[in-house]
């Protein structure tokens, strides 16, 4: 394992990267469908409860799915070079196999990566800074013209805040779900969540999962 990938797994395993956000932000661009994302995540899950043994049946019976189903995404995850098997010894002496998701883990960040170069490029293609992508991006959602006061508070969220435009445009995509069109409202968002990173950050939180997939995690048989 590269030093790259190896911080990499700590900052996953520490909660500072959320593997499950990685996994539903670039699973279609690598090819994957929703249902073998649902099962790279809940693999995660296993390993985060140290349950390093893959076990196809009890994946199957979780999932409600045909086992054939099941290997065939397992297989899939290693054609992929996603997903890695290995052999090892137990305390007594036996062999057993594990399986490892540090590939995955470094795919999911490079096509992150890629799609975050991608729309800085779009974006320095078409506007000539930052604010005035954001300035475009609520005026657009907002469907009105902002005060040149709302246009301070993105000169702040950019300058001194340190925002970007990904962080930015969840924000403001979560305050128009929220039936609001309210700057405040949105900076309110960006400082909650950016409090919260910090406090993730110090210290080691306990696992959270996306509201879509919440149930489907509960039903996990608990060992």
């Amino acid at each position: 394992m590269t030093m790259d990938a190896l911080l990499l797994k700590k900052l996953i395993d520490a909660g500072v990267l959320d593997f499950d956000r990685l996994v539903l932000s670039t699973y279609q661009s690598l090819g994957l469908g929703e249902a073998e994302a649902m099962l790279l995540i809940a693999m995660k899950k296993r390993l985060a409860h140290g349950h390093t043994r893959l076990d196809p049946k009890q994946l199957a019976e979780a999932f409600k799915t045909p086992i054939e189903d099941i290997y065939r995404m397992l297989d899939k995850f290693m054609q992929s070079g996603l997903l890695t098997l290995d052999i090892v010894k137990n305390d007594d002496g036996k062999q057993t196999e594990t399986f490892r998701l540090d590939p995955a883990a470094a795919k999911l960040m490079a096509e992150f990566e890629k799609a975050v170069l991608l729309e800085q490029s779009r974006l320095e293609k078409q506007f000539a800074t930052i604010e005035e992508a954001v300035v475009d991006l609520i005026e657009t959602n907002f469907q009105k013209p902002l005060a040149p006061l709302e246009i301070e508070i993105i000169e702040k969220w950019v300058g001194e805040d340190h925002y970007d435009f990904l962080q930015i445009r969840a924000a403001v995509l979560d305050t128009i779900k929220a039936n609001r069109t309210s700057l405040s409202y949105t900076d309110s968002l960006l400082l909650k969540r950016s409090k919260a990173k910090e406090k993730k950050i110090a210290v080691k939180p306990s696992e959270t999962q996306p509201e879509a997939l919440k149930s489907f995690f509960d039903s996990w048989p608990k060992e």
